[in-house]
């Protein structure tokens, strides 16, 4: 699995997009629908509200990202 935070890739490699993912565990979802790459992706930190152990707040961090396949690939 292949991962970029640009929107291409930079050896113009055709893609076809699958669909927007998004996950706050694995990039598994995109592996379950076949994607070869995962474009634009970002990672967003939010704080999980009334939520701490031991004094320490607690955040959550969530994947998204553009699923693709390679165009040869298909």
């Amino acid at each position: 699995m292949q991962v970029s935070f640009a929107d291409a890739f930079d050896d113009s490699r055709r893609t076809i997009a699958i669909g927007r993912i998004r996950a706050a565990a694995r990039w598994r979802a995109a592996e379950d629908y076949g994607a070869d790459a995962i474009l634009d992706a970002r990672f967003e930190v939010d704080g999980v509200r009334g939520s701490e152990i031991g004094g320490v707040a607690l955040h959550r961090v969530t994947a998204t990202g553009l699923a693709v396949l390679f165009a040869s690939a298909v």
